[in-house]
């Protein structure tokens, strides 16, 4: 069809009702690797009853994914606020007369392992922050 007159051109245009929902993607997270729950929760996520005989390898790992976000959500960690927790602990066991060497020593490990964890997961955010925005300093950019 040839429009004299203009340049113009008709669209069409299909409006959803409703909005289709994304799912958030699946990111792990370094710091569960000191947990000694997840060994488990990835082989029951592997090995789910839900799962149909015959299925694929993309399915075991569908299976895990959520295996995993179900078990973060019930045990989600805030390491910094842990840090932040764990350091009013040893300020504590400092100014307590009462406190044994060994309860302050248990309490700095504790403190310890929680900046450990906290350091990682920065690192780990860090990364993907970089990869993403690119590195101002260098030609270098991700599209």
């Amino acid at each position: 069809m040839r429009l004299w007159g203009s340049d113009h051109r008709p669209i069409l245009a299909d409006i959803l009702i409703k909005p289709t929902r994304r799912s958030k993607k699946f990111k792990f997270d370094k710091r569960w690797l000191d947990n000694e729950e997840l060994r488990q929760v990835i082989l029951e996520g592997w090995k789910s009853p839900d799962l149909p005989p015959n299925v694929n390898i993309m399915e075991h790992i569908s299976s895990c994914r959520r295996a995993l976000s179900e078990w973060r959500r019930q045990n989600n960690v805030n390491s910094a606020k842990l840090v932040e927790e764990l350091k009013e602990k040893v300020e504590g066991l400092y100014a307590d007369d009462n406190a044994t060497t060994e309860e302050i020593a248990g309490a700095l490990k504790e403190l310890s392992h929680a900046l450990k964890a906290e350091e990682m997961f920065l690192k780990q955010k860090s990364r993907v922050f970089w990869l993403r925005e690119g590195d101002r300093n260098t030609k270098f950019s991700m599209p």
